[in-house]
């Protein structure tokens, strides 16, 4: 109470009443944060903090901040003025003080001690507490599922400041902002970089689990440095933003913002919770170890075994064998595997996918020229087979055996360019294709 000064019993105990009932509102309030602290952070049940506790949460959680420095320059001041003035009067204050008696000098001393002994020990804790504590960092942060996730988690025994660290510059600018600004929405820790997830997960030990997974595939082609597309990644931009709670990658490929440019349309088939991203391209295939990066490249692309893992269709596959398929059984070069359709729709265009669509490797059937241009290339290819039998000709043609027809071939220098099979050189046409037919060695047609 200002300007009140007590000069007997009476006055004194009104001050001591004023006295504990300002303790007891100061330890209310901070049970009460306390409270709402352990309500929305990992300690959900924790004990009732000591006095000192709630003293020191009080001050850092619930005085303005501007007060709270406006201390800290006002101490550092009346400081300043002790030590100035105690030079200034040293000798008389020297001459004061041994004039004194021996027990009075070494109760000074020990007085002394203690109080060095107490600061040292409040700014040590006070320390510990700001920069160890996870309910000091919840003060601000309140962030009830992170935290509860976090405490179901692995990383339940680390403290804040074991991840999420940054400079003196850093910490200095955020506390002018708090101080001066005082904003509502609290700015966002950068993200926590690879090398301080390495500190715990990079064994040494070639037996070890970290090493196992660290030689897969997907790791190899998202982290490996010499992969100059993946290696300014960060652990947590595949296994979730926030580490709090760690998660598989099966997760996190399509929310990651990785692979944006990859439209994937499941339909009906997005109900199955067990199909994701891994199922197909296989992240957990070990990498060679001479050639990591092109090795695993390799194995997190799609082959047709494990397309028929899930699409079993050997019914519909005819005479197709994987050995003899010119496109190297990849269903992918016909198929979009991130489409589900129907099974009229399940291909592309073979002039669109990027095989048949240079003009120079066409012969004059597949140029789209007279009668021809109606049909597409299933009319006389099979979906999965490469050749195009005769009988499919003759579905078309169908008086070609009649006796009265003789042709000749058309007079378009188009149909003696050289093709691409079925339909090039003798030389290069596999079994079932036309030969390549030379307009010297035509013999005149007779009939019509």
């Amino acid at each position: 109470m200002p300007g009140f000064a007590p000069d007997g019993p009476f006055e004194a105990a009104i001050v001591m009443i004023w006295m504990l009932s300002t303790a007891s509102l100061v330890a209310q309030q901070g049970a009460s944060a306390a409270d709402t602290l352990a309500a929305d952070s990992i300690a959900v049940s924790s004990p009732l903090p000591s006095p000192a506790l709630i003293v020191v949460r009080f001050l850092f959680n619930t005085v303005p901040q501007w007060v709270q420095i406006g201390g800290v320059f006002l101490a550092a001041a009346v400081a300043l003025l002790l030590a100035f003035l105690g030079w200034k009067h040293r000798r008389s204050i020297a001459t004061w003080f041994t004039a004194r008696s021996r027990a009075w000098k070494m109760g000074f001393a020990a007085a002394c001690l203690v109080v060095l002994a107490g600061a040292g020990f409040a700014g040590t804790w006070s320390w510990h507490y700001m920069m160890h504590d996870n309910e000091f960092c919840a003060g601000c942060h309140i962030m009830g599922e992170p935290f509860q996730r976090f405490g179901t988690s692995e990383h339940a025994k680390l403290g804040c400041h074991d991840c999420h660290r940054q400079s003196i510059f850093a910490s200095m600018k955020e506390l002018y902002v708090q101080v001066t600004e005082r904003p509502d929405r609290i700015p966002a820790h950068r993200t926590v970089p690879n090398v301080i997830c390495s500190e715990c997960h990079i064994q040494r030990d070639p037996d070890s689990t970290w090493q196992r997974i660290s030689a897969t595939a997907g790791h190899q082609v998202h982290l490996n440095p010499r992969s100059p597309a993946m290696s300014k990644l960060e652990c947590t931009t595949c296994h979730g933003q926030e580490v709090h709670r760690f998660k598989p990658v099966s997760e996190t490929c399509a929310q990651s913002g990785c692979h944006d440019d990859v439209k994937v349309e499941l339909g009906a088939m997005a109900e199955q919770t067990d199909l994701h991203c891994t199922v197909c391209h296989e992240f957990t295939v070990a990498a060679t170890e001479g050639n990591p990066i092109d090795s695993s490249r390799a194995a997190l692309t799609p082959t047709d075994e494990q397309c028929l893992g899930c699409h079993e269709m050997r019914e519909r596959m005819g005479r197709f064998r994987p050995e003899n398929e010119p496109h190297e059984a990849k269903c992918g070069t016909c198929h979009n595997p991130h489409v589900q359709t129907t099974p009229d729709g399940a291909f592309q265009s073979c002039a669109t996918s990027g095989c048949h669509a240079q003009s120079d490797t066409l012969t004059a059937m597949h140029r789209n020229l007279g009668r021809h241009r109606l049909q597409t290339c299933g009319a006389c290819h099979g979906a999965h087979t490469w050749k195009a039998d005769a009988v499919d000709c003759r579905s078309c043609h169908t008086g070609i055996r009649d006796p009265a027809v003789r042709t000749r071939p058309p007079d378009d220098p188009g149909i003696f360019l050289p093709g691409a099979p079925p339909h090039g050189p003798a030389a290069r046409a596999l079994p079932g294709g036309h030969p390549r037919i030379s307009r010297a060695l035509t013999p005149p047609a007779r009939g019509l």
